[in-house]
């Protein structure tokens, strides 16, 4: 409901709202004026109040249920977090994540996904974002049960390219991987992760930030199927890359 009213105030709708709900209460007050029967000047008064703000209000619901919210309205959620050896590298650790973005308004491109690791007992730090090629092997770190049947995932699932070649559209989802490493951070240091929180902004087309928060909690649950994305076979007689093309 909040989302509707907060639609309804925008320039976008204000501006023309306010407009015929003038146009509509100088009509009543015409119809008034025709029957002859004016009201006395506290009731009069109180009527075209009443009036104005009854158009208006009708008029904004009716305006924004056809024509819908005015600018994007997005929403995002975390699939999955994983962890993830970086070969190379052992003063960091890979997260390969599933995210996911819905728009509730105009469609919008989505960029600027930033993630910030937020552990119980240590200071906040924002992970590295890492491209995704045209397949990423991503050797889950031992001991890990992995959400996702690793290792392999494919570049085109990258979130932020299904989000910011191409509009997401009013009502649309957007599922995809993204990758990232913590520097100062080892695969150790989250061996138990309880109430360690991540958090992802992103940016729409008009450069306004959203958050979604995710606490890791005590048993996680594997995600499953993930309608969006492609997960390449990697026995013997498969050929993963033929997937990601």
């Amino acid at each position: 409901m909040s989302d509707i009213f907060s639609g309804i105030l925008t320039l976008n709708y204000l501006v023309s709202n306010l407009v015929w709900s003038i146009i509509l209460t100088l009509l009543a007050r015409a119809f008034e004026w025709v029957r002859g029967k004016p009201f006395d000047a506290q009731r009069r008064n109180f009527f075209w109040i009443i009036c104005f703000l009854s158009i208006f209000v009708l008029i904004s619901v009716l305006t924004y249920a056809v024509r819908g919210p005015g600018v994007p309205d997005l929403r995002g959620a975390f699939d999955s977090i994983s962890f993830a050896v970086l070969p190379g590298n052992e003063k960091a650790v890979g997260l390969l994540l599933v995210f996911n973005v819905r728009n509730v308004g105009t469609p919008t491109i989505v960029d600027n996904y930033v993630l910030t690791v937020i552990p119980q007992d240590r200071e906040p730090v924002e992970a590295t974002g890492l491209f995704i090629p045209k397949l990423l092997s991503v050797p889950p770190a031992p001991g890990y049960s992995q959400t996702l049947p690793f290792p392999v995932v494919c570049g085109k699932d990258a979130l932020y390219r299904k989000t910011g070649d191409q509009p997401l559209a009013n009502g649309g989802l957007a599922r995809g991987f993204l990758w990232y490493q913590v520097q100062g951070y080892t695969p150790e240091n989250f061996k138990n992760p309880t109430g360690t929180k991540f958090r992802m902004t992103f940016r729409d087309v008009l450069n306004k930030k959203y958050v979604a928060d995710f606490t890791w909690p005590a048993v996680t649950k594997s995600l499953g199927y993930a309608p969006g994305l492609i997960i390449p076979k990697t026995g013997k007689t498969e050929k993963p890359e033929e997937a990601c093309d």
